[in-house]
């Protein structure tokens, strides 16, 4: 009687787990649709931008779960789009879900290329966390190909850059993906180690799924290690996790891995209840290696209920899928070894790369240190040769200086000898002619030719080209006027220019206002102003 009741128990709480699943898989698959409808609505609203080439990414997050192969469409189409607007990163993300794409059919080169692509972009834009991301699946591609050395690389790789980041979610999958390589390999203490770490963190930053994810790894571990107890309790909190987080892809594993340990436990009728909800969960997506390792475990639990008809037909469905899939595995291991040896060709060509962009970039800063050092040495000499001019020109200036000085030295002597011979005329009641004739004489040698030229020479290399621009623009100037000109140029004031010209003040007027005409100046503006913008002039080539 109790042992009816305790098996009528258990039939009614797994039906109600079934039930319960069901349930689940419908909400989930109806979840799913919702999104998919909502944001491809939205897509019909969108301008070719970067939100679209965002929401194209995100329906192809949400398609990964139920339409795999439209997930490469709408990939492609957010790669043109990006392309056309400049948007590497939206660029970078559609070569990473193309990817994906290529290692669910089992193509390893061809989801390498393009997730190779994409960590050049990302590299390009200095995104350290699509980097990081791009190394992690390049490492799960590895895992898949067994070549665990090159996957535990990647790994690392991602693990660092993760933790550099302080980005958690991503450090946990980079833990886990290690320990999944340990594990692989047989080394259960670290791959235990590894799973504690980033189940820990998946914990802390309250990632269901992970977390679920993670419990399931160390269950089997635990199991493998004949520590039923332990291995119960984490598949248990696996499964209620998988279930509150609709993760559907891990479900039917969890419950085959129940369904093992029920079995070695000797409680064969709940093994075979989990191993009925595995093949369920493992028919709603498709995955065959669950169904065959679902019709297995219900093979043996049926046996283990010496139910043989079931025991047989199950293990017939077994031996007929298992086959199947051996059969697969058989032509995917020659595909595997095709797809190794394109993966190590791709790597060599990726190295070949990367030295020929380390060459380029080592010419590009040889170039640039090159330049820098002419630069400084250009600078260098220029300052220099700014520094030998600014002595040259003072050096003239001083001797400019020392001309006018002179010219007006004996100017103010001239002026002296004058009004001796003024006074001796007043005092003379005759005239003398020899009084006027040296007067005469002292006039004309106040500026005389060779005064000029020394003079004319000194200025010019203070002020080169000044009279030639002058005769260019003014072709009829006479040489007296050139000479005021110059000494305006000098600031003199009409008592000096007077006295080194050998002519009165009143002269000096009359002969600024013929030049000013002569200039064609407006009556604003002055002979000064006018002067000093010579230098600006054109010169007779």
């Amino acid at each position: 009687m109790r042992v009816d009741y305790v098996f009528n128990k258990s039939n009614i709480t797994i039906c109600i787990v079934a039930i319960c699943l069901l349930a689940n898989h419908i909400a989930t698959a109806q979840k799913h649709q919702a999104e998919i409808d909502s944001l491809e609505k939205v897509l019909t609203t969108l301008p070719q931008d970067t939100n679209r080439v965002n929401t194209l990414i995100k329906l192809c997050r949400v398609l990964q779960s139920s339409s795999t192969k439209k997930v490469l469409e709408v990939a492609n189409e957010a790669v043109v789009v990006a392309q056309n607007i400049d948007f590497g990163k939206g660029e970078g993300k559609a070569y990473v879900y193309i990817g994906y794409y290529y290692h669910r059919l089992g193509n390893s080169p061809q989801a390498i290329e393009y997730l190779l692509k994409a960590l050049s972009i990302f590299e390009r834009i200095h995104d350290n966390q699509q980097i990081a991301v791009c190394n992690n699946n390049v490492g799960i591609i590895y895992l898949s190909q067994d070549d665990t050395k090159a996957a535990l690389t990647h790994f690392k790789k991602a693990l660092a850059a993760w933790s550099n980041q302080g980005y958690k979610s991503g450090v946990a999958r980079a833990l886990s993906n290690i320990a999944d390589v340990y594990e692989i390999e047989k080394r259960d203490s670290l791959a235990l180690d590894y799973y504690n770490q980033s189940l820990k963190l998946n914990e802390e930053i309250k990632d269901k799924a992970a977390v679920s994810n993670d419990l399931t790894s160390i269950g089997d571990i635990y199991f493998r290690s004949k520590d039923y107890e332990r291995a119960h309790y984490y598949q248990q909190k696996a499964l209620q996790l998988a279930i509150e987080t609709e993760s559907v892809y891990l479900q039917p594993s969890i419950y085959i891995s129940i369904s093992k340990l029920r079995l070695v436990q000797n409680r064969p009728q709940e093994a075979m209840m989990a191993a009925e909800l595995g093949l369920k969960a493992a028919r709603a997506i498709d995955f065959k290696r669950d169904i065959a390792d679902s019709y297995y475990q219900l093979a043996k639990a049926y046996e283990a209920l010496k139910n043989y008809p079931m025991a047989y037909t199950f293990q017939s469905l077994y031996v007929v899928l298992n086959d199947s899939i051996k059969s697969s595995e058989g032509r995917s291991n020659i595909e595997r070894i095709k797809s190794s040896f394109e993966l190590k060709k791709k790597e060599l060509e990726l190295k070949a790369l990367d030295h020929e962009l380390t060459a380029k970039i080592l010419r590009r800063n040889s170039f640039i240190a090159a330049c820098l050092a002419l630069l400084i040495i250009g600078g260098f000499i220029f300052k220099r040769q700014r520094a030998i001019m600014k002595k040259k020109l003072d050096s003239k200036r001083q001797l400019l200086d020392f001309y006018t000085q002179n010219l007006r030295e004996k100017s103010e002597m001239i002026d002296k000898v004058n009004l001796e011979l003024e006074t001796l005329k007043t005092r003379s009641f005759d005239e003398d002619p020899e009084i006027d004739k040296f007067n005469k004489i002292l006039h004309s040698a106040i500026l005389t030719d060779d005064d000029w030229e020394n003079f004319k020479k000194a200025f010019e290399e203070v002020y080169p080209r000044f009279f030639a621009k002058i005769r260019y623009h003014y072709p009829d100037i006479t040489v007296s006027e050139l000479r005021l000109s110059a000494l305006i140029k000098l600031k003199l004031s009409l008592k000096e220019s007077a006295s080194m010209l050998g002519i009165s003040p009143e002269s000096i007027k009359k002969s600024r206002y013929r030049l000013k005409k002569k200039f064609d100046l407006p009556e604003k503006e002055t002979l000064e102003d006018f002067i000093n913008k010579i230098t600006f002039l054109k010169a007779a080539s």
